[in-house]
């Protein structure tokens, strides 16, 4: 019974982590969107790099 129990813990520790997941995608689009945006368009940024 001890194997069972330790299973659903488990199941429970990856449904956190998932819902925390979920929102971080929805904050680091907009910000990788802004960023590949510039160097593009901008060409500076690649110009410095090199």
């Amino acid at each position: 019974m001890v194997e069972p129990s330790s299973s659903g813990r488990a199941t429970r520790k990856m449904t956190t982590p998932t819902i925390a997941i979920r929102q971080t995608p929805p904050t680091t689009t907009p910000r990788i969107s802004p960023a590949l945006l510039p160097p593009p368009p901008g060409g500076g940024l690649v110009n410095g790099a090199e």
